[in-house]
C-alpha cells in the first residue's frame, strides 16, 4: 500500500545522493511495465523494446531531480515509454527499408485468438487518448498488476472508490477503441490488459540499465540522453556472453508459492469482502509495517472469534539467498524472502498477562499492530502455546521476491446457507527493500473466515 510513497523516497534520495541502490530498486520494481510497454508498441520486437526501456530510464535518471515533486513515478514512465517507442519504431521503420531480410520479429507472440494481434497496436495509442488520472488508474492496476488497496493509496483514495475509477476508465478506454473499429467487451479487454502484463523482462536487463545509467549520469549531471544511448549500445556489445550467463544465474532462484485458494477473495476490494454474509464471520487485519529489520516480528489482529478470547497473528520476515540460506543486510533488490505467519486463538486473560492487551478491538477490521524482535515473538508464542485454552491455529509460509506481492492460505471449503465459502486463514503480503537497504517495508492483509456461532444465524 505504500509503494508509491517509497518510489518518492527512492527518487529522492537518487536526486540527491546519486544512490545506486535507489536507483537500482527503482528499475527493479518498473521494469516490467516498461519493457512490456514498449514490447506492445514496437509491435514484439525485443531487442527494440529493451533499446526504448533503456531510453527510458536514462531519461528517468536525468530528470531525477524533477520528478522528485511530480506524481506517480509508473504514470511518468508509460507516458515516457510512448514517446521513446514511437521514436524508435521511426528509426527502426528507416533501417527495416534498407534491410527486408530483418523483418521476421522476436518476442512473445499471444494467442492470435485472445484479440491480442488485433488489440495491441491500438492499446497504447488509445491510453493518450485518456485523462491523466484514468491513464494512471489501468497503468497501475493492469500493468504494474497492482491490487486495488495499492491503487487506491497511489491515487489517495480508497479501495472501493479505486476499483470504480478502474472500471471507469476500462470502459472509456474501451469506447475509444471501439471508435477506432475495435470492439471489445469490458471483460475481454480487462483479460487482455491483464495478460499483456505477465510479460517479464529478460533477466540481464536491470543490471545493464542501472549500470549504463548510472555510469553517465556520474560523470556529469548535466549529461544528455543522446550520450546516455551512446553507453548503452557500447555495452551492449560486452554484455552478449553476460546474459547467457544471467539468464542462466536467475534459473537458480526459486521461489515458492503455496497454492492458491479459487480466486474468491484475494483480488476483492477489502470492503466488499468484509460484507457481512449468512452463517460467516469474518476478519481482517491491514497494515503497513515500515523499516522492519532482521530479526524482527510484527503481530496483528486482535479479534474476538469467540466470547473470552483473541484471534492474534504472528508474522516474521527472513532474508534469504537463491538456496535458502539467511542472509545479513544489506540486502540485494533480487534477494528472496521467506514470511512466516502463524495464527493463535488464546484466553484475554493470557493475551494480557503477555502485555498484548493494546491489539485488542471489538471490530472485525483491525488496524493495529505490535512490533517486537523475533526471539521476543518465539517467547510469546511458547507462553501461549503452553497456556490452557490457548491454540495454534494454522501456520502458513511462502517465498517470494522483493517487490512481488504473494499470497499465502491454508482454507476448506464449506457449504453454508447455500453458498460455498471458504473458511481458515489468508495472507497477502508485499515486501519491497527500504531505502537504507537494511530492511523491508512491509505491507500486509490477513484474513480469517469462520463459520458464525449458531445462536447469531
Amino acid at each position: 500500500m505504500v509503494k508509491m510513497v517509497e518510489d518518492k523516497q527512492l527518487i529522492r534520495q537518487y536526486a540527491a545522493e546519486r544512490s545506486e541502490p535507489a536507483f537500482a530498486e527503482l528499475v527493479r520494481r518498473h521494469l516490467k511495465m516498461v519493457y512490456a510497454a514498449a514490447l506492445r508498441q514496437v509491435n514484439g520486437d525485443t531487442h527494440l523494446a529493451e533499446d526504448v526501456a533503456q531510453t527510458v530510464f536514462a531519461d528517468f535518471a536525468r530528470k531525477a531531480k524533477t520528478l522528485q515533486h511530480s506524481g506517480s513515478i509508473a504514470g511518468w514512465l508509460f507516458v515516457s515509454t510512448r514517446f521513446a517507442a514511437a521514436n524508435a519504431v521511426r528509426a527502426e521503420a528507416r533501417r527495416r527499408a534498407r534491410e527486408q531480410e530483418a523483418v521476421a520479429m522476436n518476442g512473445i507472440v499471444p494467442n492470435e485468438n485472445d484479440g491480442w494481434s488485433e488489440l495491441r497496436p491500438m492499446i497504447d495509442e488509445a491510453l493518450g487518448e485518456l485523462g491523466e488520472t484514468d491513464r494512471e488508474a489501468i497503468v497501475l492496476r493492469y500493468f504494474e498488476a497492482y491490487e486495488y488497496s495499492l491503487v487506491g493509496a497511489a491515487l489517495g483514495v480508497s479501495e472501493n472508490a479505486a476499483r470504480m475509477r478502474v472500471d471507469r476508465a476500462l470502459e472509456k478506454l474501451r469506447a475509444v477503441l471501439q471508435e477506432r473499429g475495435c470492439a471489445t467487451t469490458g471483460a475481454a479487454l480487462s483479460g487482455v490488459l491483464a495478460a499483456s502484463s505477465a510479460t517479464a523482462a529478460p533477466a540481464h536487463l536491470a543490471a545493464h540499465i542501472t549500470s549504463a545509467a548510472l555510469a553517465q549520469t556520474a560523470t556529469t549531471a548535466a549529461s544528455s540522453t543522446t550520450s546516455i544511448l551512446k553507453l548503452l549500445l557500447m555495452k551492449k556489445i560486452a554484455l552478449v556472453t553476460a546474459v547467457a550467463l544471467a539468464v542462466a544465474l536467475a534459473t537458480v532462484v526459486v521461489v515458492k508459492t503455496l497454492p492458491k485458494p479459487p480466486p474468491q477473495t484475494p483480488a476483492v476490494a477489502a470492503d466488499d469482502w468484509l460484507k457481512e454474509e449468512p452463517g460467516v464471520k469474518k476478519f481482517q487485519a491491514q497494515s503497513h509495517v515500515p523499516s522492519v529489520g532482521p530479526d524482527q516480528s510484527v503481530i496483528l489482529g486482535g479479534w474476538s472469534p469467540h466470547p473470552g478470547k483473541r484471534l492474534l497473528v504472528f508474522i516474521t520476515p527472513t532474508m534469504m539467498d537463491s538456496v535458502g540460506n539467511k542472509v545479513d543486510p544489506p540486502f540485494g533488490a533480487q534477494a528472496q524472502i521467506r514470511i512466516d505467519s502463524k495464527f493463535v486463538e488464546a484466553p484475554d486473560q493470557v493475551l494480557t498477562k503477555l502485555e498484548l492487551q493494546s491489539l485488542f478491538t471489538d471490530e472485525n477490521d483491525s488496524k493495529k499492530v505490535v512490533r517486537c524482535s523475533a526471539s521476543l515473538c518465539q517467547s510469546l508464542l511458547n507462553s501461549i502455546g503452553q497456556s490452557p485454552g490457548a491454540d495454534l491455529l494454522s501456520a502458513p509460509s511462502v517465498v517470494t521476491l522483493l517487490g512481488r506481492q504473494a499470497q499465502v492460505a491454508v482454507q476448506d471449503s464449506e457449504m453454508i446457507a447455500g453458498k460455498n465459502q471458504l473458511l481458515g486463514p489468508s495472507v497477502d503480503f508485499l515486501p519491497t527493500l527500504s531505502a537504507d537497504g537494511k530492511s523491508v517495508d512491509l505491507v500486509v492483509i490477513a484474513r480469517y473466515s469462520i463459520p458464525a456461532p449458531k445462536d447469531s444465524q
